[in-house]
Parts: C-alpha cells; structure tokens; sequence
C-alpha cells in the first residue's frame, strides 16, 4: 500500500506543470490553463474556489517536503539515542522545507 505522501507525489508528477495561466471573470470565478500546452486545466465558477485551487497547486510540493522533514525529525528524536548531529541535520532540513513553503506566492 502507498503511503499518502507518495500517492499526493505520483499525481502531482504527472499533473500539469506549473506554472499555469489564470483567466479571472469579472464576476468571479475563470479558467485555470497551461500557457506551453494550451489546454484548459480547470474552470470554476466561484472565485473562492478558483483562489484555493491555485494556492494549493502551487504549495502542494513545498507542504509535502515540510511534512516529510517533519515526519523525518520525529522518527529521528523518537530514538533512544538519536544522535545529536542527525537530530540538527533533521532540524535544519526540517526549517529549510518550512522556510521554501512560506516564500511561494
């Protein structure tokens, strides 16, 4: 069985690459396409919508990576006798996937 992480990973490689076009209507809502395949990807009729799907297209990969460190920092400190420097080597892979997804637009 795959584990979330991986399946979310899987479906994001064969999704359309960012970055994609946004069309807006003036009443809400639009159209989401690929400028390189000149395909729609996705038309909504609710700007909130719209908005939400944008932003968690464009942070899925930065949100994985923060839950992967975090899933490695814990399996790390939860050893008996974790070692002091993979401990900061988790940690400090742990901040850099946090600090990747907070500078995403």
């Amino acid at each position: 069985m795959t584990d979330k992480i991986t399946q979310l990973r899987d479906l994001l490689s064969k999704a359309t690459p960012l970055p994609l076009g946004i069309k807006r209507y003036n009443g809400g809502g639009g159209r989401l396409f690929s400028p390189d395949r000149h395909g729609l990807v996705a038309d909504f009729y609710e700007e909130s919508d719209r908005e939400l799907f944008l932003a968690m297209r464009n942070a899925l990969h930065a949100l994985l990576d923060v839950v992967e460190a975090a899933k490695h920092e814990r399996e790390i400190t939860l050893r008996p006798y974790a070692d002091g420097d993979e401990i900061i080597t988790a940690i400090e892979r742990f901040d850099k996937a946090l600090a990747n997804l907070e500078q995403i637009k």
